[in-house]
């Protein structure tokens, strides 16, 4: 998984250009994989995956992943 985003009462998995979508709140799933994983929450509503990241802008204050996407 690049990243979770959270979408109300459910979960985003973003990998690639797929999305699968999880049953949970984000907010179960942090719980999980920043104790076991390295994912790091970025908002209340982003969980990336830091071995995912490629670099953090900081002017701009985004991260860039390795799908392309900005965080």
């Amino acid at each position: 998984m690049v990243y979770l985003e959270a979408d109300s009462v459910i979960t985003n998995f973003v990998k690639d250009k797929t999305q699968l979508k999880g049953a949970r709140n984000l907010g179960q799933y942090v719980q999980i994989l920043q104790r076991e994983h390295r994912f790091f929450s970025i908002s209340n509503s982003l969980l990336i995956n830091l071995d995912q990241r490629l670099r953090y802008d900081h002017s701009e204050k985004v991260d860039k992943m390795s799908n392309g996407k900005f965080c």
